[in-house]
């Protein structure tokens, strides 16, 4: 006769096997989270470089049609990427 009997190490390794995969899913969404806002972030900075390359090209007359002064284009091009 043989006896049949549970491990409980066995049974919740296996326990806990099953439940990773949810686990690991959860995680793979927050870091898509996280990596799409780094990447948002990214083409945010790059775009207000290039806006503010391309106002310094402006000449006066443009600068005046559009409101802005050369001093108020020199202060705008000096702020860092990372500033509105």
């Amino acid at each position: 006769m043989i006896k049949s009997y549970s491990n409980p190490v066995h049974s919740t390794s296996a326990m806990m096997l099953q439940k990773r995969p949810v686990a690991l899913f959860k995680s793979t969404s927050v870091s898509d989270h996280i990596w799409k806002n780094i990447i948002s972030t990214l083409r945010i900075w790059a775009q207000r470089t290039r806006q503010r390359r391309q106002l310094m090209e402006l000449d006066d007359q443009h600068l005046k049609d559009i409101g802005v002064s050369r001093v108020d284009a020199l202060q705008e091009y000096h702020k860092p990427f990372w500033r509105e």
